[in-house]
């Protein structure tokens, strides 16, 4: 299924489980314009560039340090503007898309 036009998401991260948000951000980036991942300071840090090394639809924003999923998820909104979004989607680290499901919601 291709993306869905001007939609981002953005997906928060704090020491999160690698083979979990692997599969999040799989099932995520298949159904959406640009993926930003917005790292609070994970301890696993290099195993989260990782999974975006490589993949042009997926941005890593580093926080340096846990300053909150508010702060987390305003510095993704504020970087993914550049890409003129008509819709934001924020997800948890660890939640998994089924197939369709952005396109369903709008």
């Amino acid at each position: 299924m291709a993306p869905v036009e001007n939609v981002v998401a953005i997906v928060v991260t704090y020491n999160p489980k690698i083979p979990r948000l692997q599969t999040a951000l799989d099932a995520l980036g298949q159904q959406v314009l640009h993926l930003f991942i917005v790292d609070n300071g994970s301890k696993n840090l290099n195993e989260v560039r990782a999974l975006v090394a490589n993949v042009t639809s997926r941005s890593l924003i580093e926080m340096g340090s846990n300053q909150g999923i508010g702060a987390a998820l305003n510095r993704g909104v504020s970087v993914a503007l550049a890409h003129a979004p008509r819709w934001f989607l924020t997800m948890d680290q660890d939640s998994v898309v089924q197939e369709g499901a952005i396109a369903s919601i709008l």
